[in-house]
């Protein structure tokens, strides 16, 4: 930009007339990154039937609800660019196939800050010193594991630097992000282990409860990792660990259920999910 005497903004709106103009771009994340200009000359090239085709519209068309994402793009504006490639008719054929194929989810509930910046921090292997606001406004240095969507929200999975205690963060509740020059001796396969360790331990209270085969598609379409289905006897069982600060969240999730499932053990489970209905069946008391 300095070369050129131009502002930044000029510089990103004349990148963006080059892609369009079919210039094969890609950009180079981290300080001294910037865009290039892809060698096609090395990429073979990749031919797709029309049903190929298709699925790939539709993939994109299933994630426009995220409508930020770590990888800085908009699906809508990479739909745009692959639908410039095919002809009319092919235009006209995509197009009628997806305004009679849908895919329901969840939108994102809240704006997520910092997702380049924390995709990045994975790959670099980074400390970060974050600001964070969902319990308590805290700065915590900590170093991220990975990142995943789940029901609408960002979430990470980070270990704290200082006490060498994991949690898992919102990326909606982070406020601000910077970058550490500290660097720790973890692997990215050490911390792996670290994190499945916590997992076992931090989770160590057994539950189970009969499910119904209405309950198991249930159970497909909404569950946890320490979850599992199991068919003891020919009845299935929905199994997992919990800790106990979590039981609240645990009721909430059985509760969906219904009628289609039923608690076995622990007691004090059972007990916290009878008492919720109660508590839910005192609001039509009057009626």
């Amino acid at each position: 930009m300095e070369t050129f005497d131009i502002s930044k903004r000029t510089a990103l709106r004349d990148l963006q007339e080059l892609e369009t103009l079919g210039l094969p771009l890609y950009s180079v994340p981290g300080r001294y990154g910037g865009y290039r200009i892809l060698d096609t000359k090395l990429l073979p090239p990749l031919y797709f039937n029309f049903e190929e085709i298709t699925a790939i519209f539709f993939a994109l068309k299933a994630l426009e609800q995220l409508y930020t994402n770590p990888f800085q793009q908009l699906y809508a504006s990479i739909t745009q660019k692959l639908m410039l490639n095919l002809s009319k008719a092919q235009q006209e054929a995509v197009y009628q196939t997806l305004n009679v194929t849908h895919y329901y989810n969840p939108m994102a509930l809240k704006p997520a800050h910092f997702l380049p910046e924390l995709l990045q921090a994975i790959i670099d292997e980074n400390q970060v010193a974050l600001t964070y606001s969902q319990h308590e406004l805290q700065t915590i240095n900590v170093r991220f594991f990975d990142l995943f969507y789940r029901e609408g929200v960002w979430f990470t999975h980070a270990i704290n630097i200082d006490n060498k205690k994991w949690g898992v963060y919102r990326c909606d509740y982070m406020t601000s992000f910077t970058v550490l020059d500290t660097k720790d001796n973890l692997s990215r396969h050490q911390l792996e282990l670290s994190l499945q360790a916590h997992n076992k331990s931090f989770r160590s209270i057994y539950f189970k409860c009969k499910i119904t085969e209405f309950g198991k598609e249930l159970f497909q379409k909404n569950h946890y990792e320490t979850m599992k289905i199991e068919i003891l006897d020919n009845q299935a069982y929905l199994t997992g660990y919990y800790n106990e600060s979590e039981i609240n969240y645990l009721v909430h999730y059985l509760i969906e259920f219904g009628e289609h499932i039923k608690i076995e053990s622990p007691e004090s489970l059972k007990m916290s999910y009878i008492d919720q209905l109660k508590t839910i069946l005192n609001r039509y008391e009057s009626i």
